[in-house]
């Protein structure tokens, strides 16, 4: 599964997803599932014009330094590229730089997007720090400035481009060369071939459409590009996010403006646009229909529904429908081109590897008898005439029945087996791919962060409890039970309720763990209740060995987190876990420690080895997460079922101070919400301008939305003590700047 993946397009999800981006399933150098099919621009991730730019000029340099770059056939272009919009054009500079035969086919006009911004509206080369390639001009100026500048360019570059031309079908060959089919507006068809294609078309596929009668009338358009030409008519406005927003703010000053939006409000435009329409309304300027629809567009009127259910019909000379546009998923289904979460051979395939090769690390890492690794497993292979004299049979029996017995090493008074060489693996896992994730993202916080997981899980939950803790309790010449549960120390580290074993007793006055019982208390009622009040749940992020595999392993599937109304309504059972590991650790206690003399420890010791050991600590936070790490995102235990998770956020909710804060400079591209491990729709927030915290979400802190956001919209803040105001953490997570409005690609 690619790396450079995106939200889930499946049928077995939890409901109907949240604010995310649909994209193509791709590979880390942007080939979709048609080999030699490239997607680059907005439609692969890069929503912002410099973003797409640059990644467009990247893509095609490193096509043109693969050695088959250049062909022979002269009727044959190396390289098609569709789209002339920003991603586009920086391919076919590079291309043209690199001496490939290519040319660049746009179906309307080059830029066709920026084109049909607002006039005069303002273009900012966010983001700051990254430079704009290919060389072209790009720094904050007028639509009209920046679209002159790179006509100019494209005029001097003499680039290859046929336009305007509509590519309605790609057709590849058994020898791997292209066909794609195309027409211009007189409808006549013409044919490239091409042993490669980069489609840079945009997430603009067509315009989302009223669907009422009378919408095919010329009166109705999608797009205002100049407000001037309306002036002493009836306008009606058909949506409520910024397009139509800023469509009723150009057009109330010299028109009568209604305004039918399906909301309640206009909250999902950004604040500034949200008070301007909010004062117009206020002024009489745009007369608003909120919860309501349009059920028809007569030749001088428009019929509407509303909230109430009553028929208004309002006199009207022109419709902007500004409600969005839809994906190009005909066109790309037609193509061949695979979504990512469709359920083929090949996912399937990751399901049922990856549940295999958990479950296998799991039963090897339990130092009991988990199938295969118990005896009488190697009669399953004596059903295919495997012995354990022969070779391959010996082999088997071996990693088997054999195999704790094979992994089992003694050194002086310690023995280590399967949990010992289990932890090994584990720490260099998040090793390996920690130091991965720690490069994929450039900000210091990040490493640190990556950092700390690394080394807390060689130290604090593995050399320190393997090797230091008992050495200390033999140099102080403690019992042999005290030394023999030196174990323990991973209650200190990971407190209850996240490691329950602590407040069971190991013989029969419980003096064996009390102190192991007396360091977690410590821990769980004091040293987390102080972490969660100033950090959040960063603990999860920074320290726990369950979230630093999912932060380091599972990173690459991070943007898979179920989003969804539903999957946010099961985070309640970590709740019930947390309720049973309570009642279950309080009887055991209770009884453990003559407390009170309930005379239920053996039937609820009894009830925690036989089920809650097994279900919650092998299956539910070991096994089954870990498996659907490549379906599911890393965080399917920290956010369903940990019940430290759920004590941690119950304290962050009432009294934490740490949040995640939003300027009112969010462009809507979804990347916030597209890389949430715990499936936030954070893009809510941003859009609103609005801070969040444990208060109403299950954030981990964990600071990539803030990463990945093009326009540092996000940062790291506080809630102030008696009121809302936030208060600044200095952090290099965010430079806390003035920022302004950089357009979508």
């Amino acid at each position: 599964m690619a790396e450079t993946g995106g939200i889930l397009n499946i049928t077995f999800e939890f409901a109907q997803k949240i604010g995310t981006r649909q994209l193509p399933e791709l590979t880390s150098e942007y080939e979709s599932s048609v080999k030699g099919l490239y997607i680059v621009g907005d439609l692969a991730d890069a929503p912002v014009i410099k973003i797409a730019l640059n990644q467009g000029f990247d893509i095609a340099k490193k096509l043109a330094q693969k050695p088959d770059a250049k062909g022979a056939d002269p009727d044959v272009y190396d390289v098609v590229i569709v789209g002339a919009g920003p991603s586009g054009i920086g391919a076919a500079l590079a291309l043209k730089e690199a001496g490939l035969r290519y040319v660049l086919i746009e179906r309307e006009r080059p830029f066709n997007t920026i084109q049909n911004f607002p006039k005069h509206k303002h273009v900012f080369a966010e983001p700051r720090p990254i430079q704009a390639k290919a060389g072209l001009w790009f720094e904050d100026s007028l639509k009209e400035d920046l679209v002159a500048r790179w006509e100019k360019a494209l005029d001097d570059n003499e680039l290859v481009l046929e336009q305007p031309r509509e590519v309605v079908d790609v057709q590849k060959d058994k020898g791997g060369i292209f066909t794609l089919v195309t027409k211009n507006e007189k409808g006549e068809k013409k044919s490239f071939r091409a042993r490669r294609v980069m489609l840079c078309i945009g997430r603009r596929g067509s315009v989302r459409r009223i669907g009422c009668p009378g919408e095919d009338n010329d009166r109705v358009d999608y797009g205002l590009d100049d407000p001037d030409k309306y002036r002493g008519k009836n306008v009606l406005v058909v949506g409520g996010g910024d397009s139509a927003v800023e469509a009723m703010l150009a057009l109330c000053d010299h028109n009568n403006v209604v305004v039918v939006h399906r909301s309640e409000d206009f909250s999902r435009a950004k604040p500034d646009n949200k008070r301007k329409v909010e004062a117009k309304i206020a002024e009489g300027k745009v007369k608003p229909y909120y919860k309501a629809k349009v059920l028809e567009l007569k030749p001088d009127a428009a019929v509407i529904q509303t909230a109430e259910g009553q028929k208004v019909t309002v006199p009207n000379d022109y419709v902007f429908a500004l409600i969005g546009t839809e994906l190009p998923l005909p066109f790309l289904k037609k193509v061949g081109v695979k979504m990512e979460g469709t359920w083929d051979r090949k996912r399937i395939t990751w399901l049922v590897c990856s549940m295999i090769i958990a479950y296998l690390f799991y039963a090897m890492k339990e130092d009991k008898q988990w199938f295969p690794f118990t005896a009488g497993a190697f009669e399953f292979f004596e059903w295919f005439g495997f012995r354990k004299e022969g070779f391959f049979g010996h082999i088997l029996y071996t990693m088997t029945e054999g195999f704790h017995d094979a992994i089992r090493l003694k050194v002086g008074d310690m023995n280590f087996g399967g949990s010992f060489w289990g932890t090994v693996i584990y720490s260099m896992v998040i090793t390996v791919f920690g130091l991965q994730a720690a490069r994929r993202y450039p900000s210091k916080y990040q490493k640190r962060r990556f950092i700390s997981l690394i080394t807390s899980q060689w130290t604090l939950l593995f050399i320190v409890p393997q090797f230091i803790v008992p050495a200390i309790l033999m140099a102080a010449r403690a019992s042999q039970n005290l030394i023999g549960n030196a174990w323990r120390f991973y209650g200190v580290v990971l407190p209850w309720p996240l490691f329950t074993y602590n407040v069971d007793a190991t013989n029969a006055d419980g003096g064996g763990s009390l102190l192991w019982l007396s360091a977690g208390i410590l821990t769980t009622l004091i040293v987390i209740p102080i972490v969660c009040i100033f950090h959040g749940k960063r603990f999860c992020t920074w320290i726990c060995g369950c979230g630093g595999l999912a932060e380091t392993l599972g990173d690459r599937w991070r943007h898979l987190a179920p989003k969804s109304d539903n999957a946010i309504k099961m985070e309640k059972m970590g709740t019930v876990v947390l309720a049973i590991c309570a009642i279950m650790s309080g009887l055991i206690i209770a009884d453990t420690y003559h407390f009170v003399k309930a005379g239920s420890l053996s039937s609820v010791k009894l009830f925690k080895q036989n089920f809650y050991d097994i279900a919650v600590d092998f299956w539910l936070s070991g096994a089954i997460p870990v498996g659907l790490y490549p379906i599911f995102g890393g965080k399917i235990w920290c956010r369903f079922w940990c019940p430290l998770a759920k004590y941690m956020q119950l304290i962050s909710k009432y009294f934490g101070r740490l949040q995640i804060q939003a300027n009112e400079h969010c462009i809507g591209c979804g990347q916030c919400t597209r890389y949430c491990q715990v499936g936030i729709d954070v893009q809510k927030f941003a859009q609103r301008g609005k801070a969040f915290s444990n208060e109403q979400t299950s954030c981990i802190q964990c600071g990539i939305c803030i990463e990945v956001c093009p326009m540092e919209v996000l940062s790291f803040g506080q809630r102030g003590k008696r009121s809302d105001k936030l208060v600044v953490v200095p952090d290099d997570m965010a430079a806390q700047k003035p920022q302004r409005h950089a357009a979508a690609g």
